[in-house]
């Protein structure tokens, strides 16, 4: 009994040892790209938060400290723009519609390899708190900026590109 206890442990540490799993990840936990993608990100308001939260947003799911410097940039333009809704019944507080509109190019030594527009809106609300009014707004911005860098970020990397990228100078 103890012999039969000692040949399946033996037979089941070799299975443990030498057998995988058959689970591979699709995607890299890593960027796709191993060289580092200059993020310039424009925008027509003066707040500046929102170009800054942008770029540090797509850096971040684009670029990694392992990145090797090169050629390859993305642009970005970002134009925001607010429209009203109607007055709640208390007369005191209305909602707005806030649109960010995305305009993107990404280049490489050779020229433009993908360009496009991606369009995000948020609702929110402002009342008689001129604080819950600010925090309420940079909510939705921030919300929405979450979203486009996200969708921006998976365009790029699962994009097909028609020729090869050359990121050198």
């Amino acid at each position: 009994c103890i012999m039969k206890k000692k040949l399946f442990l033996k037979i089941f540490l070799c299975l443990f040892v030498f057998c995988s799993c058959a689970y591979k990840p699709i995607y890299k936990k890593n960027s796709l790209f191993s060289h580092k993608i200059n993020i310039l990100v424009k925008s027509d308001d003066y707040n500046k938060k929102i170009p800054l939260l942008m770029k540090a947003s797509l850096n971040q799911k684009l670029n990694s400290k392992k990145s090797k410097p090169s050629n390859l940039k993305l642009i970005v333009s970002l134009s925001k723009s607010v429209s009203g809704l109607a007055y709640n019944k208390d007369l005191y507080s209305s909602g707005k519609i806030l649109n960010i509109n995305l305009q993107y190019t990404f280049y490489d030594k050779k020229g433009v390899i993908l360009s496009g527009n991606l369009q995000n809106k948020s609702s929110y609300f402002l009342g008689e708190s001129p604080y819950a009014n600010l925090v309420s707004k940079e909510n939705a911005t921030k919300n929405i900026i979450s979203s486009l860098s996200e969708s921006l970020s998976k365009i790029i990397v699962a994009s097909k590109f028609n020729r090869s990228l050359s990121p050198w100078s």
